[in-house]
């Protein structure tokens, strides 16, 4: 195929995801218990909960994933009443502990740097678009992409067509010309072979791996360029 552009995921393609948020939990909770008796195991069903629970009231919206929705939720629900400085001071304790804590996959410099020489690059995620820039910005991703797209600045998630043809049109790129490359076998992939593209999926920090739809498998990122040489 003639390659013409790059779409890739952030969360759990570029960084594993899952520890940072397990320890940024673990800090907020730390910061949560001294206003009031709740058990981690509990304050994290709470999170999940309130996860779920925006993810269907708020749908296709990046605000879905905004964490001082969920921790001003959490404070309202365990202490009964608003506590604006304790939602903010728990929300810049989640993020500064999370950031603190990622590390680029080891390969991603590399593999990124290998990409960005050869064709224009897009990184498209979904969440709130300053948290995502500041992953960007930690993780020293910055130089690599042409053009970052969130589903906050969009109003619509992977697997949402839109979100994809907004990347497309950034980089002026053809979908059957386009290769995406990310975890999520729905928001990824299906989403992304939907609308026409190549897709590649990384189940380096899957929890559990389901047949895949993609067109193409990889273990880990640092097998992304021979891949694609093959395919060129």
């Amino acid at each position: 195929m003639a390659i013409q552009a790059i779409l890739i995921d952030l969360d759990n393609t570029l960084f594993h995801w899952t520890p940072c948020d397990r320890e940024a939990l673990r800090a907020v909770h730390d910061q949560l218990r001294q206003r009031v008796n709740v058990t981690f195991d509990r304050f994290v069903e709470l999170n999940w909960l309130v996860r779920g629970e925006l993810k269907v009231e708020l749908a296709n919206q990046g605000a879905s994933h905004n964490r001082v929705i969920f921790f001003k939720k959490i404070v309202e629900s365990l202490l009964g009443k608003s506590d604006v400085e304790l939602v903010l001071n728990l929300y810049e304790t989640y993020w500064a502990t999370f950031l603190q804590i990622a590390q680029p996959q080891p390969d991603a410099h590399a593999v990124l740097e290998w990409l960005s020489q050869r064709w224009p690059v897009a990184m498209i995620s979904n969440h709130t678009t300053e948290v995502q820039l500041r992953k960007v910005a930690k993780l020293e991703f910055d130089r690599f992409f042409t053009t970052i797209v969130t589903s906050e600045e969009t109003g619509v998630e992977k697997p949402d067509p839109r979100i994809y043809q907004t990347a497309l049109a950034r980089l002026g790129s053809q979908p059957a010309d386009t290769v995406m490359i990310g975890d999520h076998p729905k928001g990824d992939i299906q989403g992304a072979k939907d609308v026409g593209l190549t897709t590649i999926q990384t189940i380096e920090f899957a929890e559990k791996v389901d047949t895949p739809a993609a067109d193409h498998v990889i273990a880990n990122l640092g097998e992304l360029p021979a891949l694609l040489e093959r395919l060129v």
